[in-house]
């Protein structure tokens, strides 16, 4: 077996995660959500195989609030990017959903230091195995 560093990568992934989430509370840039949640399903991914090549349970869902609600930002974010390349777009609904990304957002800056607390918790709780389990399990795996 060869010794893996996915505790490491798992800690840059908590560290990035912590990072956009303060980026975004600074500058409201969308990009920084955007790479939060993809962030967010690496994390999720790396656990998915852990759990399933060495049989135990590594659990998330505390993390899961903090992808839903960049999510729903993004979502409107995405919808208005889409209606500003219309010329036709409606300006009503526009501000509409201009207001409800200003809302969610404030939401969303509100909550970061419980984020953070909930990303810190979760990354003194997380710990894989230091080495990778036989091949043969790994092709297993992606085989299935």
């Amino acid at each position: 077996m060869k010794k893996i560093l996915f505790n490491y990568y798992v800690k840059d992934l908590l560290n990035s995660i912590e990072q956009n989430l303060l980026n975004y509370q600074k500058k409201g840039l969308p990009e920084s959500l955007h790479h939060l949640r993809l962030d967010l399903k690496n994390l999720n991914a790396i656990l998915s195989f852990s759990q399933n090549v060495y049989q135990k349970k590594y659990d998330a869902n505390a993390l899961k609030p903090l992808f839903d609600d960049a999510g729903k930002i993004r979502e409107i974010q995405m919808s208005m990017q889409i209606l500003a390349s219309i010329p036709q777009s409606r300006v009503r609904l526009m501000n509409k959903l201009k207001k409800k990304e200003n809302n969610l957002s404030l939401k969303f800056i509100q909550n970061i230091s419980k984020y953070i607390r909930r990303i810190r918790n979760f990354c003194k709780n997380v710990c894989l195995p230091e080495k990778l389990p036989d091949v043969k399990i790994i092709k297993k795996y992606f085989n299935d």
